[in-house]
């Protein structure tokens, strides 16, 4: 198989499967049942940005020195610890069973950074979509047995808690790789600012869902809590679909040495025409497909799902920007978006929250728009870009339109639509007449 395909079942089985659960999940409990889960699990959302991001972006875009690598897994596990002692406490000040449960999830995630960015910086994304494979279904396996037993939020609480705990361990045994020396905080210091940089961006661009999940439990109750997690997770599920495989093959293609801007310019347009195809059909296909999935919660998930689903397209747009440019080390445009995107969700939201979920996750949406016209200007000025590369998405968005607009009027049902609207989008995008971009020469 293809390095594309491998990054596709490896993206796919980590947010495909969490989703598929959730789904089903959402046919035993309520509302209220999924928002006491989504209320507990948003502050190791927002922890998992250290981690998933910082420590093993580290690893995938610096040069792998035994040295280096020991500094990021003691900085990994120390912070990891640190993070699961105070979610802890606070879950105690709480009474949350829930919370403390959790708790001891971000000190998993600390153990196994490294490994995983090892794996992710040699492309091991056989070895990686494996284990991803063997976890999810595990885990999903054991939370369906605990929903039929009758646990409530509980199956949900075991679904990531034994997803992380086996995750750990397998990336430990794949990555063969153990610290080789005590740790000194001397090096952990050192490596701390630029690792900070990265959790601190994806904190802000990741965590903005995590913090309207906890704001629309405190605001408009649970019942609205569990309507928006299953929509996040709906929408998280077409990111993976479209963007994922894309986003974990763009960063080290994108840092490999010795390309030159010409070549660098062409990988770009490249990454950005396939993730704006494949989010041109995804994006117009869901709001007919996806909500059939969930009836028995359509009207409360179907307004908040429709807002929140312009997320989609904008990160299409970001991903091979953001990419290139934390590649290439300039990180503070993307720290600047995800800074800008936070404080103008924080502006549209505060009003939304008083009166309902489906305004705040538009509210999310419009800060996001805007955020992202500012961040394709700056990329622009500093990736020295051609202006005819922004064409690029144009002609998917346009015939994703129509196909929509025809699906529309005929009104056939799901599979039909599926099938039909893949092949009208095909059709229309092959005889897009806007003119295409130039890619440079490599």
């Amino acid at each position: 198989m293809s390095p594309y395909l491998w990054s596709s079942l490896l993206q796919y089985s980590r947010a495909g499967i969490g989703a598929l659960v959730f789904l089903l999940a959402a046919r035993f409990l309520s509302l209220a049942e999924i928002g006491i889960f989504a209320t507990a699990y948003a502050p190791i959302r927002l922890s998992q940005a250290l981690h998933r991001a910082g420590i093993a972006e580290m690893v995938v875009i610096r040069r792998a020195s035994e040295r280096r690598l020991n500094a990021l897994f003691w900085l990994s596990v120390n912070s990891g610890a640190l993070l699961s002692l105070a979610l802890a406490l606070i879950a105690l000040a709480l009474g949350n069973r829930a919370l403390l449960i959790l708790s001891l999830l971000p000190l998993l995630q600390g153990l196994g950074a490294v490994s995983d960015g090892l794996l992710r910086k040699h492309l091991a994304l056989r070895a990686l979509a494996l284990r991803s494979l063997s976890v999810q279904g595990i885990a999903a396996a054991a939370c369906l047995a605990a929903l039929a037993a009758g646990w409530g939020s509980g199956a949900l609480i075991l679904f990531v808690t034994c997803n992380t705990a086996l995750g750990t361990l397998l990336s430990l045994h794949q990555a063969r790789w153990r610290p080789t020396g005590p740790p000194r905080l001397r090096e952990q210091l050192l490596t701390s600012r630029k690792t900070a940089e990265i959790a601190t961006r994806d904190l802000l661009a990741s965590g903005l869902l995590p913090l309207a999940q906890i704001a629309i439990g405190l605001s408009l109750g649970l019942a609205a809590a569990g309507a928006f997690q299953i929509a996040t997770r709906l929408v998280a599920m077409l990111e993976t679909l479209g963007i994922a495989p894309l986003r974990y093959l763009a960063l080290p293609q994108f840092a490999a040495p010795g390309a030159t801007r010409p070549a660098q310019q062409a990988r770009l347009a490249h990454s950005l025409r396939l993730s704006s195809r494949i989010t041109g059909w995804l994006w117009f296909l869901a709001p007919d497909l996806l909500p059939r999935l969930i009836p028995d919660q359509a009207d409360a998930v179907l307004p908040v799902f429709v807002a929140l689903l312009p997320l989609v397209p904008i990160a299409a747009l970001a991903m091979p920007f953001s990419q290139a440019l934390t590649a290439r080390g300039a990180t503070a445009p993307v720290l600047a978006r995800a800074l800008l995107c936070l404080g103008l969700s924080v502006l549209f939201c505060a009003p939304a929250l008083a009166l309902s979920a489906p305004l705040t996750a538009a509210a999310l949406s419009a800060a996001a728009l805007l955020a992202l016209v500012w961040f394709l200007n700056r990329a622009r000025i500093l990736l020295c870009l051609p202006g005819a590369l922004f064409w690029i998405p144009l002609p998917p968005l346009l015939s994703g339109a129509g196909m929509a607009v025809i699906l529309l009027c005929l009104r056939l049902g799901p599979l039909p639509d599926l099938v039909l609207g893949s092949l009208l989008y095909a059709l229309l995008l092959s005889g897009c007449s806007l003119p295409p971009a130039r890619e440079p020469a490599a």
